[in-house]
């Protein structure tokens, strides 16, 4: 049986250039059902390997649109804004919590030294003209200096408190962030403060004592000479009372110590706390897909050149 002439041209690409000469076929010529280059089989088989090729491709496009369109809204998606966690909470609380107490007690106490020393300087005016009652030629540095200490630190905590326990939330968050900036200097200051002047006054009533002159105020309240005048100068409840005062000055440095330690270490624990959440953040990821498909788009590329390495180019006619 006579069969009709065809026509059939198949390009592959470079890859199969080092393939045998029976896969490489360019040709426009007749053949005869017979031929031994392209059989009309041969043809149909090229033509369906095609086919499969070009549904394979045209299958893995559809994916990689559907990849991107996923990949764009990843891409869009913002993390919420993240609320403070109950730990980070509970930290701000601690150091409030403890700021709040060691402020109510620095206030308190300097309120009694300022009280006890403003007590002695008042008698001491009403009372300096009486004869005897007082040194000849008195020393008020010491009263005043750790008078108008106590006074400033009571302002300060006062002021501290003021900040820490405002009720209108319109300046709560200002006065607590000024709060919190100024703690570590006011603190520091009334330190030096009181350690400065704790010193002056015990120096100073110690060399009263032991030269026997007795110029301050302290040192001259307690010694026997003054109390033959107590109706006058109140000698021995103002010397009680100074010792307090001094003492009290002992104690606010002491306060002021203990809370800068006791501060720093709930700070070092807040910044490790915190970084451990910022860090788990970080490794958070929004989606769990989108690890998948980086993966996919990492091979999208070889997938793209071995595809095209596979699938030929083909313009194939046959006439029957």
């Amino acid at each position: 049986m006579e069969m009709g002439s065809y026509r059939s041209t198949i390009e592959f690409p470079d890859v199969y250039a080092k393939q045998p000469s029976s896969y490489v076929r360019d040709m426009d010529t007749s053949h005869s059902m017979d031929s031994p280059l392209l059989s009309p089989d041969s043809a149909r088989q090229s033509l369906g390997f095609t086919k499969a090729a070009i549904t394979f491709r045209d299958q893995l496009g559809s994916i990689r649109r559907k990849r991107d369109s996923e990949q764009t809204v990843t891409s869009s998606w913002v993390p919420p804004t993240p609320t403070l966690p109950a730990k980070r909470d509970s930290l701000d609380r601690s150091i409030k919590i403890l700021r709040i107490v060691q402020s109510t007690l620095t206030a308190l106490l300097s309120l009694a030294i300022a009280f006890m020393q403003g007590r002695v300087y008042y008698i001491f005016l009403r009372t300096k003209n009486v004869p005897g009652a007082w040194p000849k030629t008195p020393q008020l540095t010491q009263t005043l200096l750790l008078f108008s200490v106590s006074v400033s630190a009571f302002t300060f905590d006062i002021c501290m408190l003021f900040a820490y326990l405002m009720p209108n939330k319109r300046f709560a968050k200002k006065l607590y962030r000024i709060a919190n900036g100024a703690h570590y200097i006011v603190t520091s200051a009334k330190t030096v403060a009181y350690a400065l002047t704790s010193v002056v006054c015990k120096l100073g009533f110690n060399f009263g004592n032991s030269s026997g002159t007795n110029t301050d105020l302290w040192s001259w309240t307690c010694t026997a000479e003054a109390a033959e005048y107590a109706d006058y100068n109140q000698a021995p409840s103002n010397c009680d009372a100074q010792t307090i005062a001094w003492y009290f000055a002992l104690a606010q440095i002491g306060i002021e110590l203990i809370g800068v330690v006791i501060s720093l270490l709930v700070m070092q624990q807040k910044i490790r706390k915190l970084g451990q959440e910022d860090g788990a953040e970080e490794n958070a990821s929004p989606s769990l897909g989108n690890k998948r498909y980086e993966k996919l788009a990492e091979l999208s590329p070889e997938v793209d050149t071995e595809l095209s390495d596979v699938t030929p180019d083909v313009n194939a006619t046959a006439h029957f």
